[in-house]
């Protein structure tokens, strides 16, 4: 019976020494929630508090890369397809010489020459003779460079020159000189691209001015330098 009794008493203290369920999980710290509650008003994360921001820089960010990114050279660039459209406006290009010569220029196709910084275009040609009654046709190729016209805001043709002629005949059937200087004369000069007075009056906003041009392989940029 003592012997019982005994280990009674052994049982009953290891149960007292055992620590209550419970006792050995891991405090957990308060979350955003649970302050939020103890608090009584909604709580928001710091990274939900930055969003907002963070839209906005990446909203610059986005406008910086249009104009060249940061430190680097701003542009406005005009790719070869809108050259193309807004040359496709101005044709077919009809002029008369002296009442003898009627010219023709039609079906412009645009050619990009990055490399001499110049842009070439082939047409469809038509000249016909009032003397005579006599007409011919063809092809020709005009090369040309281009500068800003700061009074028209317009990139414009300059010093035209025939590259290529070929009316299907051979040398017997040759454009005549002043047929040729004809169709120097109707391209030079020619507004090629208007900068849109609301994006002019941007740029003078931002202190910024038109400048050099360049022919590149996508189309042609026109530099934006500071005002003085």
């Amino acid at each position: 019976m003592r012997t019982v009794a005994q280990a009674a008493l052994l049982a009953r203290g290891i149960a007292h020494a055992q620590p209550p369920p419970g006792a050995n999980a891991k405090v957990q710290p308060p979350t955003v929630e649970r302050l939020s509650a103890s608090r009584g008003r909604p709580c928001r994360s710091r990274y939900a508090m930055n969003r907002p921001r963070r839209s906005i820089l990446a909203v610059i960010s986005i406008l910086l890369a249009g104009c060249g990114g940061l430190g680097g050279p701003r542009t406005l660039h005009v790719g070869e397809a809108e050259l193309q459209a807004r040359l496709m406006r101005h044709f077919p290009l009809q002029r008369r010489l002296l009442g003898l010569l009627d010219l023709q220029l039609s079906a412009p196709r645009l050619r990009l020459l990055p490399q001499a910084n110049r842009l070439a275009t082939a047409f469809d040609f038509t000249v016909g003779s009032q003397l005579n009654g006599r007409r011919r046709s063809g092809q020709i190729e005009v090369e040309y460079g281009l500068r800003y016209d700061a009074d028209g805001a317009a990139i414009r043709l300059v010093q035209p020159r025939i590259l290529r002629l070929d009316t299907g005949a051979g040398d017997a059937a040759r454009l005549p000189e002043p047929a040729q200087e004809l169709v120097e004369a109707a391209l030079d000069g020619m507004a090629l691209y208007r900068v849109p007075p609301e994006r002019l009056k941007h740029l003078r906003a931002s202190g910024l001015q038109p400048g050099a041009l360049s022919v590149t392989e996508r189309g042609v940029d026109l530099r934006l330098d500071p005002m003085p």
